[in-house]
């Protein structure tokens, strides 16, 4: 009976640990292992059963339910059963809420199911803003500053439009080629510390503007401090541009 000695050589000459499982898959030439899920001979033939027309009319169905246009859809298809044939008329259905942009696709051939169904995975072709070059820390955006990137959005579009990000400001180092969005980029302040604003009150039809400065920074919609010429501080909301609406801001702290 070989030694243990004798056995530790022979598993380091090998290199193979004793008791260590390996992958069964390993060391098997690609060419000869078993295909994956929805794959038939090593190639994925998901796209190949589905007639470029029915692809077409799941992406038609899917734009009308988004609203947007068929051209921009993205589909990624899952497994399909072995055997599955399906023609150009075939009927489909999207069951499904679409969250996330997945659906099952339930096709059928003369009234017949041909398929338990196909999960398809769905998205939309948008044009992200990215940084056109590195942004040092405190550096305002400049129109052009900013590239355009199309990448694929998975799920349902956002509603909100892509906002003018002219003059928004980097919160640290964006460099070249990064998304511009928050947080490394913020609203530029529509109200500086220091410099001098409109207050306005409003009660009913009566509308009072009055100087005044601002005490601290602030972006469109945001809270800021502000005093009157007289000194007293208050507390308002920016409206626009150096103007402050403080009417129920109250007396600030």
């Amino acid at each position: 009976m070989p030694t243990m000695r004798a056995l530790l050589t022979l598993v380091a000459l090998c290199g193979t640990s004793v008791g260590t499982p390996t992958d069964a898959r390993a060391g098997v030439p690609e060419a000869v292992r078993a295909p994956e899920e929805g794959v038939h001979g090593g190639v994925d033939t998901t796209v190949s059963v589905i007639p470029p027309a029915l692809q077409a009319r799941v992406r038609a169905e899917v734009a009308r339910r988004w609203n947007v246009d068929a051209a921009a859809v993205v589909l990624e298809w899952g497994a399909v059963r072995e055997g599955t044939t399906l023609t150009p008329d075939a009927s489909m259905s999207l069951v499904g809420s679409g969250a996330s942009g997945y659906w099952l696709v339930r096709f059928s051939e003369d009234g017949a199911a041909v398929s338990a169904g196909i999960r398809v995975r769905v998205g939309t072709r948008v044009k992200t803003p990215v940084a056109g070059r590195t942004l040092a820390r405190g550096e305002a955006l400049r129109s052009a500053d900013v590239a355009w990137r199309e990448e694929v959005q998975w799920g349902e579009p956002a509603a909100d439009l892509q906002p003018d990000m002219s003059g928004w400001v980097a919160q640290r180092v964006v460099r070249e080629g990064e998304p511009l969005r928050e947080p490394a980029l913020r609203v530029p302040d529509a109200v500086t510390s220091g410099t001098a604003v409109v207050l306005v009150w409003e009660q009913g039809p009566v509308v009072l503007r009055v100087p005044g400065r601002a005490a601290g920074s602030a972006a469109l919609g945001g809270t800021v401090y502000v005093r009157t010429s007289e000194g007293e501080r208050l507390m308002g909301v920016v409206i626009a541009p150096g103007i402050v609406n403080v009417t129920q801001g109250g007396p600030g702290r």
